[in-house]
């Protein structure tokens, strides 16, 4: 009777350190920070999502927003880079870091930089 009542315990503690173990392993896979490299991927991915996307200028739409693609899709970033708002920015190689949010049921990139590549 002890080696039975032995045998469960054993088999409960076995059991309980697998399920520990794996919602750890959940919870490091939550805490690390998704990035979206492609287009999309960010239309797919949920707003505060971080990007890095590369790729060109469409269109400048005003001062503060243009339409980016990079072959995959095409979004609008929103960026607070004036002096790189102009005419001459259409068809500019860039890349661009920020974080996925959503207007109107819109997909835009917020852009924390854009650099020209």
């Amino acid at each position: 009777m002890k080696q039975i009542a032995l045998v469960l315990v054993l088999m409960l503690t076995v059991a309980t350190a697998a399920v520990s173990a794996e919602k750890a392993d959940y919870q490091v896979a939550a805490a690390t920070p998704y990035t979206a490299t492609t287009v999309a991927d960010a239309d797919a991915s949920g707003v505060d999502t971080n990007v890095a996307l590369s790729g060109r200028v469409v269109r400048v739409m005003s001062d503060s927003k243009f339409l980016f693609t990079d072959g995959t899709g095409e979004l609008v970033v929103l960026t607070d880079t004036k002096p790189l708002m102009n005419g001459e920015m259409k068809d500019a190689q860039v890349q661009v870091i920020g974080t996925i949010a959503e207007t109107f049921m819109v997909t835009e990139v917020k852009a924390k930089a854009v650099v020209l590549r």
